[in-house]
């Protein structure tokens, strides 16, 4: 496995880190989409609703007051002009509630034609009581006041009611909140110790190790080790082509060696024959030497007269003709 290949690996943790990365962004985008749902729309939603609830006691509270005092008194002229600014309030707080929470909206068109139907009961008996028939304007509210109350009471309920599954959503976000904390710290502690791992790995079995035995190697080249085994030529990065290096240093020192046996082989021979040609030589000098001996001797026994006088000692070779003349 090539160094530079080896990478892909540390690659694939950046990519598994990326991953996770991109997962906790999803996660925290849904966690803010449902939060402002939440606070943006289901909770402006109820809070008009809740408003819009109070309009229509408000404008039962006026109906009241106007029928209660005197048509021609202030407080039946601000009464009755309080009622008609209840409805309108009214109905922008229910017109908000439907835009702001679509999903509930079907529920608060229902509560704002309820309380349109009430208001438009309570506005005959207003305009009755400013017209100072009271008892006629009494029982109108006397039928109306209990549809406002049942109306009122389930508005209540229902603001209630989505008040309290906002909570449970704001929980539910506020643990999955922390569960995605604990999760992304979780995959960054796992992609953290995989990369060191990795790294560590690579370092040690790819890299250090293989360079570590080239080196023991080298040194037992240097020391003059030639049968070392140089391991990893068949890798292709760049500790195979350091491992080709040495098996190149190896073989030159196997070559060099090879020569300089030969070179010993060759003194060897040289010094063979020299001694060889060294031995003939003294040979041949002794045999020079005991014919001149002989020769002398027989020599000076013909001078002293002795006619008789012969060469009895073999001589070999060329000095065989000597002899015989």
């Amino acid at each position: 496995m090539c160094i530079r290949d080896s990478l892909i690996g540390l690659v694939l943790v950046s990519l598994a880190f990326a991953a996770s990365a991109l997962y906790a962004s999803v996660e925290v985008n849904r966690m803010t989409k449902a939060y402002d749902e939440l606070s943006t729309h289901k909770g402006r939603g109820l809070l008009e609703i809740a408003r819009a609830n109070r309009r229509l006691n408000m404008l039962g509270y006026a109906a009241y007051r106007a029928v209660a005092y005197d048509s021609t008194s202030q407080q039946a002229q601000e009464a009755g002009k309080s009622f008609k600014e209840s409805i309108v309030k009214m109905n922008e707080n229910f017109d908000r509630a439907i835009s702001y929470d679509p999903e509930s909206a079907p529920q608060t068109k229902k509560f704002k034609v309820e309380a349109n139907k009430i208001a438009d009961d309570m506005g005959q008996a207003v305009d009755f009581g400013l017209q100072d028939n009271k008892d006629f304007a009494k029982a109108l509210l006397s039928s109306a006041d209990p549809q406002l109350e049942d109306l009122s009471t389930r508005i209540k309920v229902f603001t209630e009611n989505g008040a309290n599954e906002n909570d449970k959503e704001g929980t539910a976000l506020k643990a999955d909140g922390t569960r995605l904390g604990l999760t992304i710290i979780g995959l960054a502690v796992i992609t953290i110790a995989a990369s060191l791992a990795f790294a560590m790995w690579i370092s040690r079995s790819k890299i250090s190790a293989p360079l570590n035995g080239l080196a023991d190697r080298m040194t037992r080249l240097a020391d003059g080790d030639l049968t070392v085994e140089v391991d990893g030529q068949s890798r292709r990065d760049e500790v195979g082509r350091m491992a080709k290096a040495v098996q190149v240093f190896k073989e030159n020192g196997l070559r060099a060696r090879s020569l300089e046996e030969e070179a010993a082989q060759a003194r060897y021979a040289a010094d063979e024959a020299r001694q060889g040609n060294e031995a003939e030589r003294r040979k041949t000098e002794e045999k020079q030497a005991q014919v001149v001996r002989t020769l002398a001797d027989s020599l000076g026994r013909l001078a002293g007269g002795d006619l008789t006088a012969r060469i009895e000692t073999p001589f070999e070779g060329q000095y065989a003709q000597i002899r015989d003349d």
